[in-house]
């Protein structure tokens, strides 16, 4: 099985009143670690002025905040690569008395990745959905030609989005290559940050679970 990430995002919702972190201490104290600076730009909104945008850049991640939302956010490329340098970012706040185990809210993890398994993706949505008689009914609808299901989506049974502890899984072929590769996304969000950097340090191994299930049904 071939995984192409194109995304994978970590980020940290701040429970504090007002945001903790100030991009013109923090900046230096990363570039002594290998971070370039990005210098974002800040904007005024109702008489305050909000931090918002990149802040630097290391190898394939990215560093961004935004006070107004109160959040920070790493971006890259790989789980791995995300994880030991969110890991060194934590440690450079904690020198700046930000401790992000006490301040943080919301830990979210967010990634899109392309799979390819050598099975037909069309195909494998069709055994899925081999006992709905939706698509009958949906094909006198638009054209009465007929029509597959190609998308599957899966989230808690509650459906609450705003929850602390939730998840949302999008499957569905990729539309230039729907007769080989899946698109998968996903977003996993808690309020506890060791649960969400496990998923994190474990997720390509989870993608690899859910697209094999689907193929083997």
């Amino acid at each position: 099985m071939e995984l192409k990430p194109i995304l994978v995002q970590f980020h940290v919702i701040m429970n504090n009143v007002l945001f903790p972190i100030n991009d013109q201490n923090l900046i230096p104290e990363l570039a002594k670690s290998g971070y370039q600076p990005a210098h974002p730009g800040n904007i005024i909104k109702n008489q305050l002025v909000i931090q918002q945008g990149d802040i630097a850049v290391k190898n394939n991640t990215v560093l961004t905040t935004n006070s107004q939302s109160k959040m920070i956010q790493l971006s890259g490329l790989t789980p791995q690569e995300v994880y030991e340098t969110w890991k060194e970012i934590e440690n450079i706040l904690l020198n700046q008395n930000i401790n992000i185990k006490t301040t943080g809210r919301l830990f979210e993890l967010k990634s899109e990745y392309i799979v390819k398994t050598g099975k037909n993706p069309l195909k494998s949505f069709r055994r899925v959905f081999n006992n709905v008689k939706l698509e009958e009914k949906f094909n006198h609808i638009i054209t009465g030609k007929p029509s597959t299901l190609v998308s599957l989506r899966f989230m808690p049974q509650d459906g609450v989005v705003d929850t602390e502890d939730f998840y949302d899984i999008k499957i569905e072929p990729v539309l230039r290559n729907q007769k080989s590769e899946y698109f998968i996304q996903i977003l996993y969000r808690n309020k506890k940050q060791e649960i969400t950097e496990k998923i994190l340090l474990k997720l390509e191994e989870k993608i690899k679970e859910i697209i094999t299930l689907i193929d083997s049904q």
